[in-house]
């Protein structure tokens, strides 16, 4: 049988089946079949249309925003620059690398220091590293750090009532009374260096800074020999030292230290019966100014430091032996009368203890005094207090551990007259006068000063009547004082 041609081509518009179908089979094509396939050959090679744009994905982030909130945290500046960018971004944490290889030994170090060795100087001293002193450095001389206090224990027994304690205070300690007894312990006399110009009597004396300093004084030959000389002594290498001569010769003066400066004040010269003349030496510059006057001429007055003022009693005015008191005002530079003494004073002792300025002994016009009286300078009052056992002018004085101690003088009653080597000690609190050790030798007319060390005395006379005079240096090292309380 013979078939008819059949051409396809890319613009047909019926299937290959649809032919097929129609023309050898003779059957009718289905017409869904003919447009399908008619669609999928308009389609074939043709581009198909797009659809419609879909929404916008979610915004990306930044590397360095660790918290993803979209804002630069300073935080995420990771590389400190202070800007945000890639170099802040840090990947995952690769694998660990291999271990590096080990590196070289360090130099040695220095080496321990022993536990005994307290300096760390690598050398055993036996004196200061043999702690238990057994001849051997070893770990038995270590110690560890001191350990904290152990607890008190329990308290001791009481005293019972009438029991005596003694202290080296007048101050009873809570619970007893003071008994008003005490006890002297030690205490003597000592030599030093004598003075570099020999022989002198009646000179003034003075301590500063531990140094003490005589000034001028008498040695003999009428008018000429009264002395302007100034020693200075040095206890540490026990020498005397020249310093400036006074402007104005003389004995029987007093001398006081006050604020770095010493007074040398009134005295005899020889010509006038009694000087008002005041001299004031500086022992740093060792140098002499003028100073104001007293109001009235003093020879062989008495002198001390009360309240930061110089007072100034008794001696010879020129006419009659003076009771009158003075007082210094170093400030305003004068001088005001305050209220006498009720006898007149030549050659007396002057002492301050417990705010109070105590007039000792000295020569009335006569005879020689025991009495005592003591000045209050806020009431402007003196009052009487208890006598020395001998009459005393020309002596030494000093104030140590709250006692009073007067050291040798003349005694001079119903005019026969003494050189004494007693020395007295006056308790104020029990207002007793006791025996102290005695000099080595009769002295009066001396030179008296107070250091730490004790009352030096200087100079002096050891015979009456005569011209014997003095160049021995002593000093008195007062006992030390022990105080009876009571358990009340």
């Amino acid at each position: 049988m013979n078939l008819p041609e059949i051409r396809v081509t890319r613009d047909a518009s019926v299937t290959l089946s649809a032919l097929l179908c129609g023309v050898l089979l003779g059957c009718t094509p289905n017409i869904d079949d003919l447009v399908a396939a008619a669609v999928d050959e308009a389609l074939a090679g043709r581009p198909v249309p797009g659809g419609e744009d879909g929404a916008p994905g979610a915004a990306g982030r930044n590397c360095w925003d660790l918290d993803a909130d979209g804002e630069n945290d300073p935080e995420e500046d990771l590389n400190g620059d202070g800007s945000f960018n890639a170099l802040d971004c840090t990947g995952q944490s690769g694998p660990p690398g291999e271990d590096g290889a080990d590196g070289e030994d360090g130099a040695p170090g220095s080496p321990g220091v022993a536990c005994w060795d307290l300096n760390a100087d690598g050398v055993a001293q036996l004196d200061a590293e043999d702690t238990n002193e057994d001849g051997v450095v070893d770990v038995f001389d270590c110690r560890g750090d001191t350990g904290p206090g152990g607890s008190s224990g329990e308290p001791g027994a009481d005293f019972p009532a009438g029991s005596i304690l003694v202290t080296d205070s007048a101050t009873p300690p809570a619970g007893f009374a003071y008994t008003g007894l005490s006890l002297s312990e030690g205490g003597g006399w000592d030599a030093r260096a004598a003075l570099p110009q020999g022989l002198q009597t009646a000179s003034a004396a003075a301590a500063m800074n531990d140094r003490v300093y005589v000034f001028g004084g008498y040695a003999g030959g009428g008018n000429n020999g009264f002395l302007n000389t100034v020693y200075e002594f040095n206890p540490g290498n026990n020498t005397w030292s020249p310093r400036a001569p006074m402007p104005t010769p003389r004995a029987e003066s007093a001398a006081v230290a006050l604020d770095g400066l010493i007074y040398v004040i009134g005295g005899y010269n020889g010509v006038s019966a009694a000087l008002a003349v005041v001299e004031v030496y500086d022992p740093v510059a060792d140098a002499w100014s003028a100073g104001t006057p007293l109001q009235t001429p003093r020879d062989y007055p008495a002198a001390a430091v009360l309240d930061g003022a110089i007072h100034v009693f008794g001696g010879w005015d020129g006419l009659a032996y003076s009771k009158t008191l003075e007082a210094y005002d170093p400030v305003a530079g004068t001088w005001s009368f305050k209220a006498p003494m009720s006898v007149a004073r030549y050659g007396a002792g002057a002492a301050v203890l417990d705010g109070k300025l105590y007039a000792l002994g000295g020569y009335s016009g006569a005879s020689d005094e025991r009495t005592v009286e003591v000045y209050d300078p806020g009431a402007n009052t003196w009052t009487s207090r208890s006598w020395m056992h001998a009459p005393r002018e020309g002596m030494g004085v000093v104030v140590s551990n709250g006692r009073i101690y007067v050291v040798g003088g003349f005694s001079d009653v119903g005019g026969v007259v003494r050189i004494l080597d007693s020395v007295e000690e006056y308790d104020p609190i029990a207002e007793l006068w006791t025996p102290s050790t005695p000099l080595r030798t009769p002295r009066a007319n001396l030179a008296s000063a107070a250091t730490s060390e004790g009352l030096y005395i200087c100079g002096g006379t050891d015979r009456f009547p005569g011209t014997t005079y003095l160049s021995r240096v002593e000093v008195f090292t007062p006992p030390t004082i022990l105080y009876l309380h009571e358990k009340q």
